[in-house]
């Protein structure tokens, strides 16, 4: 069994990709399991001679689930479940978010709030997290994300309406973001997935490189 965590094109990787091809055909009994983001995943499985990898089994990972998140913070932190339900709340799911928060409240002074600690939780979000997705969003990627910050969520003909003249890439942009998991679909409406992600686009999107 291999394991390799956040796995990307790089050409280590891809000569790694290459050996254990060919340990497959010889029919060694060998296993690897990987995890990465979904564009480095995607840009695996388009390298030439690396059909196997394209034919694996792949597993995306969904948000975490809300009751198991209250009760993680509640039983761990000593907390009452009404302080538990809204912090799991405000993590959205997302995995980084409910560590960070939870690692935050556990080292919190006796005199810091709930808002104090989720102002430290916003400054890594943007500083570990975000400022590296936006980095990698493509220009269109990030034209659909700033048409989206002005409120929780958006029916899709809104959207369109604001895109003007490029709303036929629409669906195309929404579906990598969504597969990305910076976006959520549903029922005609999108919304972010990332919990506080419009703000750092709104507070130092224009700043980034």
């Amino acid at each position: 069994m291999i394991g390799i965590d956040e796995v990307s094109k790089s050409e280590e990787m891809i000569k790694f990709a290459s050996e254990y091809g060919k340990w497959l055909r010889a029919g060694y009994p060998v296993y690897f399991v990987c995890t990465g983001l979904y564009e480095n995943i995607q840009e695996l499985c388009n390298v030439k001679n690396l059909t196997f990898f394209r034919r694996a089994t792949t597993i995306k990972t969904e948000p975490l689930n809300m009751i198991r998140m209250t009760e993680v913070y509640r039983n761990k932190l000593n907390i009452a479940i009404d302080e538990a339900r809204e912090m799991a709340i405000i993590t959205r799911g997302y995995a980084y978010a409910f560590q960070e928060l939870g690692v935050l409240y556990f080292k919190k002074c006796d005199d810091e709030t709930l808002d104090d600690i989720i102002l430290r939780l916003k400054t890594e979000l943007y500083a570990y997290s975000y400022e590296k997705i936006w980095e990698e969003m493509t220009a269109m990627d990030r034209f659909l994300a700033e048409l989206l910050v002005e409120k929780e969520e958006y029916k899709r003909e809104e959207v369109l309406k604001l895109m003007g003249d490029k709303a036929g890439s629409y669906s195309m942009y929404r579906d990598r973001l969504v597969k990305r998991g910076i976006l959520n679909s549903r029922q005609g409406y999108i919304s972010f997935a990332l919990p506080f992600f419009a703000q750092y686009i709104k507070e130092y999107g224009k700043y980034s490189i």
